[in-house]
């Protein structure tokens, strides 16, 4: 369980979106919250009740945000990955936009958590290695 938590982790925690203003370059990766007419709006392309949208930047105007979303977050905080969906948000319809950065604070701390569970899981095998007469057991029949 722990292990699995670890790659979870260590694949999606070492990243954060960072609130932008500045236009974002194409191929960047985004996260649009969405205002509630955004979120009506979009409704026949991302699902109902979504609240923030993830994906690729594939072009921008001056008044859209063309995006191939990678995933939707609803309203409750339910998330579901969407592949090959792209969709073309309108600046009012966007309530914020964060830019997906390296998090040097998430790093550290994924690093400092898989020392932790290494050193524990060789100490428990060090620990178990050493426990007893050193004896092999009685070999049943």
């Amino acid at each position: 369980m722990g292990t699995l938590l670890l790659t979870t982790w260590s694949l999606t925690g070492c990243y954060t979106f960072v609130p932008t203003v500045a236009p974002v370059p194409s191929g960047a990766e985004v996260q649009v919250t969405l205002t509630a007419g955004g979120s009506t709006t979009l409704t026949p392309v991302v699902g109902p009740n979504v609240r923030e949208v993830e994906g690729t930047v594939i072009r921008v105007t001056r008044d859209t945000l063309v995006l191939a979303v990678s995933q939707s977050t609803t309203m409750t905080g339910e998330r579901f990955v969407q592949s090959g969906t792209t969709v073309a948000i309108a600046t009012n319809q966007m309530e914020r936009t964060g830019l997906r950065q390296l998090s040097r604070r998430r790093t550290a701390g994924l690093v400092v958590a898989i020392v932790a569970v290494l050193a524990a899981a060789l100490s428990a095998v060090a620990g178990g290695s050493l426990s007893g007469d050193g004896l092999p057991g009685t070999i049943q029949p």
